[in-house]
């Protein structure tokens, strides 16, 4: 209405994509009251993913100018004169519209300076992802170049590409932060057991017994961590097409979070269960029980087959009836589930609450192992010949006693039997 100046903004055209936008109409004057904000309430520090960014004098200087202007205008509107005569009215238009001018001008100089160094503080948050990103093309090159997975320049190139996926991980997966990254051990540990898999001598089985199945959990923690490296690297190869879009404080991004967040607990979980040995073969024992278990009860294998959410209940269940048959030779697995129920050092070193669910579990075990006709009788091919002989087995009784409790696990606690 008043026909004030307005400073031109052809800046506006150099912002990135996701600060245009801010902005529809680029000529406008379209004051905005983030910005102005910031000019009041002037801070110079901005902290992006824990690294600290000082913006610089001349955006202080333009936070100055545009704090004075604000404060020109208010005074003049404080002095104008409630019933001004046609003379002052004329003069005081004038006035408003240099006010104004001058305000506009100091506004569009702090919004220029202030968004073209969040562009640059943001531009270097968004470093660690592009620095990645570099180094996952790199290892495309090189892996185009070379069809050995086990090449040493590979192997090297591997571990790069997994530091620049750590720093990443820091930053945008805050569940993580602080943590001892090994991923790249594990990555090269698990390549080697997939491919392994691959050759022909595995595949006809020339690679010998493994009566507990120690390969198969191997392979299947190996493909959790091979497939989840894939993952990553498919988000770095795709994320230059926004990159400007990607926000500058990574844990909002929840494509990558989910990516970086998937690949620490794959390599986490292989190290866990395969590191040292004996926690292997003890991973190993409890899937042999768990498909002891299939066969003696048919709800638990279609349970399994259909991936039932109320699995999920039981098989916990299972795990604690798979220790307390045997504590002394599970306490590694059941001591990483459970170490607030371990006291000291040792596998064996249960605690209280625990020692106390062991003796129970004993006694009732024994109870009915014990019970009448559990122990069957044990019949020849042909049971039905007259004059046989009826002998009690306390190797059956165990078996059927263990069956019975395999049942009532499953069944759960709402059901009788």
């Amino acid at each position: 209405a008043l026909r004030a100046p307005a400073a031109p903004r052809r800046y506006r055209h150099d912002f990135t994509v996701n600060y245009r936008a801010l902005f529809p109409d680029i000529n406008a004057r379209h004051y905005r009251v983030d910005i102005f904000e910031a000019g009041m309430l002037w801070s110079g520090t901005r902290w992006v993913n824990g690294d600290r960014f000082d913006l610089t004098q001349e955006a202080f200087h333009a936070a100055e100018g545009l704090q004075c202007a604000w404060t020109a205008l208010g005074a003049w509107l404080s002095s104008w004169s409630l019933t001004p005569s046609k003379t002052q009215v004329a003069r005081a238009r004038a006035e408003l519209q240099d006010v104004l001018g001058a305000f506009d001008k100091a506004w569009v100089r702090f919004e220029q300076k202030y968004v073209v160094e969040l562009i640059d503080i943001e531009a270097k948050a968004r470093g660690l992802v592009t620095r990645a990103v570099e180094e996952e093309q790199k290892l495309q090159l090189l892996e185009a170049d070379s069809t050995d997975e086990g090449c040493e320049e590979l192997r090297e190139q591997r571990k790069v590409l997994l530091a620049a996926v750590s720093r990443l991980n820091s930053a945008a997966n805050l569940r993580w932060k602080g943590h001892h990254d090994r991923g790249a051990d594990v990555l090269e540990a698990a390549l080697a057991v997939v491919a392994h898999h691959n050759t022909p001598q595995s595949s006809s089985g020339a690679s010998g017994e493994d009566p507990r199945g120690e390969r198969n959990v191997r392979l299947v923690l190996a493909q959790g961590v091979v497939e989840a490296f894939a993952s990553v690297r498919e988000y770095l190869r795709e994320v230059p097409k926004w990159i400007d879009s990607v926000h500058p404080h990574l844990c909002n991004n929840t494509g990558l979070v989910a990516r970086m967040t998937a690949w620490t607990e794959s390599w986490e979980l292989s190290a866990r269960y395969t590191e040292p040995a004996e926690l292997l073969q003890a991973m190993c024992r409890l899937v042999q029980k768990l498909h002891e278990a299939r066969r003696v009860m048919p709800a638990l294998a279609s349970m399994c087959d259909d991936c039932d959410v109320e699995l999920f209940l039981v098989l916990p269940r299972l795990v604690w009836l798979w220790f307390l048959t045997e504590p002394s030779g599970h306490g590694a697995l059941i001591r990483r589930l459970v170490p607030h129920h371990f006291i000291g050092e040792g596998d064996a070193a249960f605690g209280r609450q625990l020692l106390e669910f062991v003796v129970r579990f004993r006694r009732v075990s024994a109870a009915l192992a014990e019970a009448p006709g559990i122990g069957g009788p044990v019949l020849p091919p042909d049971s039905r010949l007259s004059g046989i002989q009826i002998t009690y087995s306390p190797a059956v009784a165990k078996q059927r006693a263990w069956e019975a409790l395999v049942a009532r696990v499953v069944a759960g606690p709402g059901e009788s039997g």
